[in-house]
C-alpha cells in the first residue's frame, strides 16, 4: 500500500454477545468458539471433526494490535448500518458519538434484563466493544 493509502476493513467482532451465549461461529458454524482461548477453540473444533479452529475472529484490541504490527499508523474503528457488508453510515467509536447514537437511536426493545445490562455497560463505556462487526479505516 502507498504512504498516505487507507485500508477498508469490514470485519466480524469476537466479543459480540451472540457468540457468549451460544451463536455459531460465521466461519466455521460451531457455537462458542470464538470466545474460547485459541488453544482450546483448536480442541473444541477437533472434537467435533474439524480440522482446528483457523478463521480467527478479534476483538477492537485485537485488531488494532494487528493492524499495528502491519505498520498502519492511524487506525478508527466504526459501528456500520445496517451491516459491515452493506454499510449505508459509519457510527465512530470514539468519543461520546457512540453513546449519543446507542442513547438516542438504538433503542433495546427485548426485557428489562437486556435493557439493563444495556445501560450499564454503555455507562461503563463497554458496549461500543461489544458490537456484532467493525468497519476499521486504517492508515498507512
Amino acid at each position: 500500500m502507498r504512504p498516505g493509502g487507507v485500508l477498508y476493513l469490514g470485519i466480524e467482532n469476537r466479543i459480540c454477545p451472540e457468540y457468549c451465549i451460544g451463536y455459531l461461529d460465521p466461519h466455521c458454524r460451531l457455537p462458542f468458539v470464538t470466545i474460547l482461548p485459541r488453544a482450546v477453540a483448536q480442541w473444541y473444533a477437533k472434537s467435533k471433526g474439524r480440522n482446528g479452529y483457523r478463521n480467527y475472529i478479534y476483538s477492537s484490541r485485537g485488531y488494532r494490535k494487528l493492524l499495528q504490527r502491519a505498520g498502519f499508523t492511524r487506525i478508527e474503528l466504526y459501528l456500520a448500518l445496517p451491516s459491515y457488508n452493506y454499510p449505508r453510515i459509519l457510527i465512530p467509536l470514539k468519543n461520546n458519538l457512540f453513546s449519543y447514537y446507542s442513547r438516542n437511536f438504538n433503542p433495546v426493545h427485548t426485557g428489562p434484563l437486556r435493557q439493563v445490562s444495556h445501560e450499564i455497560l454503555l455507562r461503563l463505556g463497554l458496549l461500543k466493544y461489544m458490537q456484532d462487526s467493525f468497519v476499521i479505516l486504517a492508515h498507512k
